[in-house]
């Protein structure tokens, strides 16, 4: 289980993954913020982005399993607060995990 999102981080690149490399985050301008919404099977975090400096700051959901895979779980960038994409991973948490158990079975 994750505690923190530097624990996700270093699950990330311990699995040979760049998700939270700078290169990475730099290129959309990128924010990670650090409040993990706890699950069995990882935790659900929230990023933004922006394509340029004119652009507007946009909200994603994100998911990393225990392994420190990230998947987005929202629209990418779907949300224009982000409170509105906590409140969007509070509600779809449990069901994000059960469709993708399911496929996997």
């Amino acid at each position: 289980m994750f505690n923190t999102i530097e624990d996700v981080k270093r699950a990330n690149k311990a699995a040979g993954l760049h998700w939270f490399e700078e290169g990475a985050m730099a290129f959309f301008d990128s924010i990670i913020y650090p409040e993990l919404i706890q699950h069995p099977e990882g935790a659900y975090f929230i990023s933004s982005g922006r394509f340029d400096s004119r652009s507007p700051r946009l909200f994603t959901v994100r998911f990393a399993n225990l392994e420190g895979r990230v998947n987005s779980v929202s629209e990418f960038q779907g949300f224009n607060t982000q409170e509105d994409a906590w409140q969007w991973a509070l509600d779809h948490k449990d069901a994000w995990i059960r469709s993708h158990s399911e496929e996997s079975a």
